[in-house]
């Protein structure tokens, strides 16, 4: 079992790290540093178990320490015939961030009668990536929670925003707060509460972007909401492009796309969805456009071929690394060889394959092919080199 891409934990609770192997004879694991350097125990910081655990113990805030709880650990499987590690795991523990309290405000973008209102929860910068917003609540007890669609009224995006259409004068008179959740502590911090600021604008103006994602990131399969808000008078309308090719492509309702006027919604994204899109707010004195950018980050296979080569002494060895995602392959990517756990250097190495010359009894062992996407997420696949012996 390998260990997680990414560990977070608190400094109240502590975290672990599992790790173990199968093979013959049966693997030791040990866990080294980003350097290849061995994990040692500390007392009452950090301990290795025997069957492959790493304990981090929960620590008061003064007892952090970078190089044990901001670092990069690799589970290592050694026996006789060789040695495999893991890929790298992140850990971060938060206890600088646990020890301060911390408030979140809410900001709001005005709107004109009509319009779409956003409401935004500002988190402090020193928590912001561990902190989310898990719902808005319309005083005195509505709860509004995200969805990619929202009710008509009200929309609570994945990102934290709060959408309001169709402003009213009688909106003014109602009350927000923002929920906010620290993901390591479960701690909830509630905002102060806020009402609508309503613009009165009269005459025609002419549309003009005031909010949009630049660029949306998601994983395949889950839902994506691109937002794109205009103001102007009369109301904008809005239509959506795909930008791919030699022109733009209007984007149609199907099963999985809804389009809700500021908001593109996409329901279990492929890589296919990935890529550039325009949307445009126009009324009768003018239009104005903005550009969008969807990433989907599709899952990714590795496998080596062969998976047990057998070759005789004074021979050659050649390994390749196929790189696939949902069956088809895999551009360019990071490659990186080890032997044994230990990285090999770019010489013998042509793109994704390994090649190894004039094999001696020092060439057997076990070679993996680690590839790294830029986002830091590491996949790896394992081969084993045999000594066979030369025909005569």
């Amino acid at each position: 079992m390998e260990p997680p891409g990414r560990v977070e934990f608190s400094n109240s609770s502590g975290g672990w790290l599992d790790c173990s192997a199968s093979g013959s004879p049966q693997p030791t694991i040990d866990w080294v540093h980003a350097d290849s350097t061995t994990v040692t125990e500390i007392h009452g910081v950090r301990r290795v178990l025997r069957n492959g655990t790493m304990v981090l113990l929960p620590f008061p805030a003064a007892a952090y320490h970078q190089d044990v709880h901001n670092t990069i650990y690799r589970c290592v499987a050694s026996n006789s015939v060789g040695r495999v590690v893991s890929r790298d795991v992140q850990v971060r523990a938060a206890a600088s961030i646990v020890a301060q309290a911390y408030k979140v405000d809410v900001e709001v973008l005005s709107a004109s009668r009509g319009c779409t209102a956003i409401l935004r929860c500002v988190v402090p910068t020193f928590v912001k990536e561990l902190v989310r917003v898990v719902s808005w609540v319309h005083e005195p007890a509505i709860y509004i929670y995200p969805s990619l669609q929202g009710d008509g009224k009200f929309h609570l995006l994945p990102t934290g925003e709060l959408l309001i259409h169709n402003l009213q004068e009688t909106d003014e008179s109602q009350s927000f707060r923002c929920r906010s959740m620290h993901r390591l502590t479960r701690q909830v911090v509630v905002s102060s509460p806020t009402r609508l600021r309503i613009n009165s604008h009269r005459g025609i103006i002419s549309p003009s972007i005031v909010e949009h994602t630049a660029h949306v990131q998601v994983s395949q399969d889950e839902g994506a909401v691109l937002l794109c808000v205009a103001q102007g008078c009369p109301s904008p309308e809005y239509s959506w492009y795909t930008h791919n090719g030699p022109g733009p492509l209007p984007v149609l309702s199907g099963p999985r796309i809804r389009l809700l006027g500021p908001i593109l919604a996409i329901e279990a994204v492929t890589g296919e969805d990935s890529g550039v899109y325009k949307c445009t707010a126009s009324n009768v004195g003018g239009e104005a456009s903005a550009e969008l950018r969807l990433s989907v980050a599709t899952p990714i296979q590795v496998e080596i071929q062969p998976n047990v080569l057998s070759v005789h002494m004074g021979g050659t060895a050649e390994f390749r690394c196929l790189v696939t995602s949902n069956g088809s392959p895999v551009g360019m990517q990071n490659i990186l060889w080890y032997k044994d756990g230990r990285q090999l250097p770019s010489s013998g190495r042509i793109e994704d394959t390994l090649i190894v010359a004039r094999v001696s009894r020092e060439n057997r062992g076990m070679y993996q092919c680690v590839v790294r996407r830029p986002e830091g997420d590491t996949f790896q696949a394992t081969a084993e080199l045999q000594l066979g012996a030369r025909l005569v």
